[in-house]
């Protein structure tokens, strides 16, 4: 299995080596912001899907109030339990949903991206600091910034590169699997 992977890794790079920046990609190889959207949407689904099966086996009925330390432990499971279940395809520039509309994660140096930039830069960092900004701002400021900070991370993908902020962060962009 691990051979296979070195050789799928080598192929991709080999495909898109003529490729020497992000700026010279062509906008025929960057991913659709549409498969992008249905391949987030899967995997929303899926993290939620997990999140409310915890719930209901760890607190029954009830579901956890926001801003409590049981949805913050709540979610950090679940989000342990979907990087299990994303694994496989992490470690090619992939999550599921991904996998299934066919396209995949570089860096801007086309590469395949390592799992710490895939998973904990685009995911968890982001998501960590979007949620802690919130968090923050819900006890002391009373306003909710995450609805700006994620309509801002959205609305970049209407650049012409195609990238959102944690593409941005992670060095990253998403192109049509080769």
């Amino acid at each position: 299995m691990y051979g296979n992977g070195i050789k799928m890794k080598n192929q991709v790079i080999s495909n898109i080596d003529k490729i020497k920046s992000v700026d010279a990609v062509p906008r025929d190889k960057l991913a659709s912001r549409s498969r992008r959207f249905i391949a987030a949407s899967i995997d929303i689904l899926i993290y939620v899907v997990i999140f409310l099966t915890l719930n209901k086996v760890l607190f029954g009925n009830n579901l956890v109030s926001a801003y409590s330390l049981e949805r913050l432990y709540l979610a950090i499971s679940a989000f342990f339990i979907y990087f299990l279940c994303n694994y496989k395809f992490l470690i090619k520039g992939q999550t599921i949903g991904e996998k299934i509309l066919r396209i995949r994660i570089v860096t801007t140096q086309n590469k395949i991206p390592s799992l710490f930039n895939v998973f904990i830069i685009r995911h968890i960092l982001f998501v960590c600091v979007v949620f802690l900004i919130d968090y923050l701002n819900y006890y002391f400021l009373h306003i909710t910034l995450l609805n700006y900070i994620c309509l801002i991370n959205y609305l970049l993908i209407f650049g012409k590169k195609k990238r959102c902020l944690h593409d941005y962060l992670a060095h990253t962009m998403v192109l049509y699997e080769l």
